[in-house]
């Protein structure tokens, strides 16, 4: 074989060999959306409420699959809010601080209730190439306070202005836009509350299919949990009145992630 050949096979070899790199900063490999989702997506311009069983593969998947479609429209603004304590971890586009900064906190190394896990780890990484790449910013929006629901939706409506679309994961008990839970009739929910203040918001619930997820119920590990009980033959179909939602997103089986930072063994 010729020198010349030789190189260009190189140059070949190393090219494929950057591909998955290229793509994965890019923001390119997140998969496309179902077309009704998609189109959820486009038409719904204020604050976009998400809903999750946490510790689970799947859901966090399924929102950065939603934040990649909404970063690609150049006519608004996206924000991403997750349910985490503000001032904890800042998205920078370094994901080597990023890292760092997780592996510091108490919370990562203690609170294993599924909002640390593993997949909610990756999820962070690609949020921050695409704030890298400038094409969402990220903030955090838990509350500590002792109306915890008031308090988060407070301080999402705070992200409303022109032009600007906020997508927000939280658990599924806190985007329900009707107060009110199967455990207590008499709950207040953080989209309900938000609802009542006029905000444009639209409610999602990821909807497993039945598996697994690492949450904390009497201990912190993983538990099974059977399909709900929702009829349905479509991926994205409304929601009752007495689910809370407006919609609900048919995601699947889902399998448990584990605590990013796993628990020392005594």
């Amino acid at each position: 074989m010729s020198p010349t050949l030789l190189r260009v096979l190189s140059l070949l070899i190393s090219l494929i060999g950057l591909m998955p790199m290229a793509e994965a900063q890019s923001g390119e490999s997140c998969s496309p959306l179902p077309g009704d989702v998609a189109q959820l997506v486009d038409v719904s311009d204020g604050i976009l409420l998400v809903g999750e069983l946490h510790g689970t593969t799947e859901s966090p998947g399924r929102f950065l699959d939603l934040v990649c479609h909404a970063s690609k429209k150049s006519s608004s603004k996206t924000i991403v809010a997750i349910e985490y304590l503000p001032g904890q971890i800042q998205l920078t586009g370094d994901n080597q601080q990023l890292k760092q900064s997780v592996e510091q906190l108490d919370s990562w190394q203690q609170q294993h209730d599924g909002k640390t896990s593993e997949a909610m780890f990756f999820l962070l990484t690609r949020l921050n190439q695409l704030v890298a790449e400038q094409r969402i910013e990220v903030v955090f929006f838990d509350a500590s306070a002792d109306d915890r629901e008031l308090a988060m939706a407070q301080n999402l409506m705070a992200l409303q202005s022109p032009n600007t679309r906020v997508i927000a994961l939280t658990g599924n008990r806190h985007n329900k836009i009707n107060h009110g839970n199967d455990w207590d009739p008499n709950s207040k929910n953080m989209g309900a509350y938000m609802r009542e203040h006029g905000a444009n918001v639209t409610s999602l619930n990821l909807l497993h299919g039945g598996g697994s997820a690492w949450v904390c119920m009497e201990q912190c590990k993983s538990h099974n949990f059977p399909p709900p009980k929702i009829p349905h033959t479509k991926i994205l179909f409304e929601a009752s009145a007495a689910n809370g939602y407006q919609y609900h997103w048919a995601i699947g089986p889902i399998s448990a992630s584990k605590p990013y930072i796993a628990t020392p063994q005594l």
